[in-house]
């Protein structure tokens, strides 16, 4: 699955789209982004409707962008509004426009609807809350797995143990305290799921907001992991930009813990947590690519990324409104982790 039309994807982090044009792919689809005199951003396929050349390597002049090949220039809309090789009694083509995509900036990021057939979003790209109230960083990540293999790792609970050995906390009790038995609670939602440990009394329960684990996911890419360990808190929004088959862009914008430091800032260096999930999941697409899929077996935890699965595969199918109550609303999960 490459992903689904119809939702919002994040393009890039404000910070990184400036003077210049820049490229970007989501859903195997080449796009460029670039800001008109107001410095609003606009996304159109980064093609040239004269010879098919690169948008993207072309500049911004007058809020439009133009063409490196012979110059022509296109407005947000996607309408070309200039050819210098014209002269003063040639028209311009028809059929010239580049096809174009809503596009929003928000909460450090910017948005781009992917539409189907020209579609509108009927609502906004989802923000981040109290995002003016606190300061972020923010980081991208390239990947050489699907971002369905990203979104079930990142809320797979009985992984952290082994695969992050000196970065995440549930190594550190693997390490320290064993195996302790444990339950966790899985809620589905209308956009996803949710999953909290400790579970609450029972499904009606509202979630508090200070519990100790809570981790959720929105359709179609976006993942939210919160909680506290001893006094330390932790909030986290990441979006798994599926860009084709077998490769996804990780746009994250963390809180800082720290009340000090600018209110957004970029890491250019990869996290070694996040390092260390891309490196097993690479491996895990590349061996699946050369010898194929294994029949694979599951156990009781594997029910969270088994439920990403089959939410996917609804919504795929268009069939996600229609089936959601078909699914467990709460379940109670019991494990090792």
């Amino acid at each position: 699955m490459i992903g689904l039309r119809g939702y919002w994807y994040i393009g890039c982090a404000s910070s990184r789209l400036r003077a210049k044009p820049k490229a970007f792919r989501i859903l195997d689809e080449q796009l460029v982004l670039f800001r008109d005199e107001q410095n609003v951003p606009h996304a159109l396929v980064d093609r040239c409707r004269h010879r098919g050349a690169r948008l993207s390597q072309g500049r911004c002049i007058a809020g439009k962008i133009e063409c490196p090949y012979h110059g022509w220039r296109f407005a947000g809309s996607g309408e070309c509004t200039e050819i210098l090789s014209l002269t003063r009694d040639q028209r311009m083509p028809s059929g010239i426009q580049v096809p174009s995509y809503p596009c929003v900036e928000l909460d450090g990021n910017i948005w781009i609807y992917m539409a189907r057939d020209g579609e509108q979003p009927g609502t906004p790209p989802p923000g981040i809350p109290k995002f003016e109230r606190y300061r972020w960083v923010q980081g991208s990540i390239d990947h050489a797995c699907s971002f369905q293999d990203l979104l079930e790792n990142v809320l797979d609970i009985a992984h952290p143990a082994f695969v992050h050995p000196w970065t995440h906390p549930f190594w550190y009790s693997r390490k320290f305290m064993g195996f302790p038995e444990k339950q966790v609670e899985l809620r589905v939602t209308e956009n996803g799921i949710t999953t909290t440990a400790p579970p609450t009394n029972s499904g009606d329960d509202s979630i508090p907001e200070d519990i100790p684990l809570f981790g959720a996911w929105e359709l179609p890419d976006r993942v939210v992991t919160m909680g506290r360990v001893g006094s330390f808190e932790f909030a986290s929004w990441m979006h798994f930009v599926p860009t084709s088959e077998n490769s996804c862009r990780l746009e994250y914008t963390h809180r800082n813990p720290f009340p000090f430091g600018p209110k957004l800032s970029w890491r250019k260096r990869e996290p070694l947590l996040l390092r260390q999930d891309r490196v097993l999941l690479e491996a895990i697409c590349s061996a699946r690519q050369a010898e194929g899929p294994i029949p694979e077996r599951s156990v009781a935890i594997d029910e969270i990324p088994l439920t990403i699965r089959r939410i996917l595969k609804l919504a795929a199918d268009g069939l996600w409104e229609e089936k959601r109550e078909s699914l467990p609303k709460r379940r109670v999960i019991g494990a090792r982790y």
